[in-house]
């Protein structure tokens, strides 16, 4: 009952949701075929057993002993002290995002000084509590594929105390468990875990001598990239953050397979390639904007070697020399990537003397399903210099209410909003192509030059506004905003400017940092706190600058944002 009273409000607040059930009535859209539970794609062999592991790599390593000293777990949004084993595992935390955390062993890579014997002592604590079971959040596919990566890369490094049976047999009951749980939802609403589900099989198989799991994963990991990356290269799911997850994932693949010679190397090799060409255009120099989501699963701190070259920290720490050399060797041959293809595929670079930009447009407008995409239309980051001057919040936390729904909303990037509205509504893998074109218009149009860039789009037409464009221009010492909206009537517009710089109004604009002013004419300017997110769950303090106006269509205004 709660269930359908859930989804029945959903419906009363969802006028688009309820145009399109009036129209699957009235037997003008088709149903999506039902997915029948346990369904795997059609491209995958599922193995009906699996042999016996063994892991000739792994070495033993000293009994562990008690723990003498209190561990820190550093979670999603939350650190927890143990000082005692036990205590780990059965609490309960207001974020499930944490909680999965702590089953994956997540905390373990943000730490890699933890001693054997602590590890060693949790996961025993782990295994007694549900090595034997086969449901809840500890055994959801992607939280187990997670678990076996982060161990096995510890294994490698400080070996594994007898008996190292226990240890094998308890990590290769994972195949069947990940492949029982794969996580596909049908052709247009599976998304990137799938391919995390695949990395595990991978890693299990080729490590634990395991055959049938390792050509499984490999077909899961060859086929998601496919489905999961656009023609540049990036990642479709809207996220800079999730695009090096996945950058990660793959490089990790592709040196498990250098690790024990296996034929496919080459393969993931050309995968991580693909996945590396387009990724320094999402990093300005003041570093990685946090468009879309941000993953729970690793901060991008932990993840910055992969645009800073900057190895031996973070991820890249727990890589031997060799691999290190070869992640080298790899992103210093790239080739420059297009800003076209990247461009057409939702992220526009701009670069002038000592400005950089990266503005978002989703290549159909509609935020993409299923993915990490946001409200940001038009939205951008600014730097100067090394100096972030305008800056995406990103999003701390996942879910349908409170900070989770704002920070994802229009009202959180920095773009245009009319009538109190998101660009676009909310999306569904349920809809087609004809229905969001019928309810927001054509995608939207994109132009790229050299030192401006150009973004229209007809999301708000389900208002009967006309369409909205932008133009952002690099000018020498400044970013020149032009903003226009086709149609009639007076509607709410409003515009947004985020920043983690001091601030102070002055008639006609604000100062920023002492060092930028930003201005506009007839509009009121306020200025509204913000939490500028950081990684999953942790936030510094900003602001928003906020301009306000009740606008008669057609209008045109600019925002200039200059050097003093």
């Amino acid at each position: 009952m709660r269930s359908v009273l859930r989804k029945l409000e959903q419906v009363a607040r969802d006028p688009v949701l309820r145009r399109y059930l009036g129209r699957r009535l009235l037997g003008r859209v088709t149903a999506p075929p039902m997915l029948a539970a346990g369904s795997h794609p059609a491209y995958l062999s599922v193995p009906v057993s699996f042999s016996a592991a063994c892991a000739p790599w792994l070495r033993p390593a000293a009994a562990p002993a008690e723990p003498d000293a209190p561990l820190r777990l550093d979670l999603p949004g939350e650190t927890v002290v143990l000082s005692q084993p036990s205590q780990a595992f059965g609490r309960t935390f207001a974020d499930i995002e944490t909680e999965a955390a702590l089953h994956r062993f997540a905390w373990l890579p943000l730490n890699p000084d933890v001693s054997p014997d602590w590890l060693w002592a949790l996961w025993h604590q782990w295994c007694q509590r549900h090595a034997d079971g086969w449901d809840g959040l500890a055994w959801e596919a992607y939280t187990a594929a997670e678990r076996v990566c982060i161990l096995l890369d510890y294994a490698r490094r400080h070996g594994v105390p007898a008996p190292q049976d226990d240890f094998l047999t308890v990590l290769a009951g994972h195949a069947p468990r990940i492949l029982a749980r794969l996580e596909y939802q049908g052709e247009s609403a599976t998304h990137n875990h799938l391919a995390n589900n695949g990395r595990g099989l991978y890693r299990l198989g080729v490590e634990l001598g395991i055959d049938e799991a390792a050509q499984a994963g490999l077909a899961i990991l060859e086929a998601e990239a496919d489905r999961l990356l656009l023609p540049s290269g990036l990642l479709r799911e809207g996220s800079s953050h999730y695009h090096f997850l996945y950058l990660r994932n793959y490089a990790d693949v592709w040196f498990c397979a250098r690790r024990h010679a296996r034929p496919e190397t080459d393969r993931l090799e050309a995968l991580t390639r693909r996945l590396a060409t387009p990724a320094r255009s999402l990093v300005l120099p003041g570093g990685m904007p946090l468009i879309g989501d941000i993953s729970p699963d690793s901060p991008p701190d932990h993840l910055a070697g992969l645009w800073t070259g900057q190895f031996g920290q973070g991820w890249t720490a727990g890589l031997a020399d060799d691999e290190i050399k070869s992640l080298e060797g790899l992103l210093g041959t790239l080739p420059a990537s297009d800003p076209a293809l990247a461009a057409a595929d939702g992220f526009l670079r701009l670069q002038d003397g000592d400005w950089a930009l990266l503005a978002r447009a989703e290549p159909g407008g509609w935020p993409f399903y299923p993915g990490h995409a946001h409200q940001d239309m038009g939205s951008f980051e600014l730097h100067h210099g090394t100096l972030p001057v305008i800056v995406d919040p990103g999003r701390g936390g996942y879910g349908e209410s409170g900070d989770a729904a704002f920070y994802r909303s229009a009202a959180a990037h920095n773009g245009i909003t009319l009538a109190d509205a998101d660009p676009y509504p909310a999306n569904k893998p349920y809809f087609d192509d004809r229905f969001r074109h019928d309810v927001a218009g054509p995608a939207p149009e994109v132009r790229l030059c050299s030192q401006s860039t150009t973004i229209a789009f007809t999301g708000y037409c389900r208002f009967g506004i006309g369409t909205v464009s932008r133009t952002l221009t690099l000018d020498q010492d400044r970013l020149i905003i032009t903003d226009h909206v086709d149609g009639k009537g007076r509607h709410p517009l409003v515009r947004r400017f985020h920043t983690p710089l001091d601030i102070r109004l002055e008639s006609g604009g604000v100062i920023l940092g002492q060092r930028f002013r930003l201005s506009a004419t007839g509009t009121t300017i306020t200025i509204e706190p913000r939490t500028l997110w950081t990684s999953y769950g942790r936030g510094r303090p900003g602001h928003a600058v906020v301009l306000t106006q009740n606008a008669a269509l057609p209008w045109s205004g600019q925002t200039i944002i200059e050097v003093i």
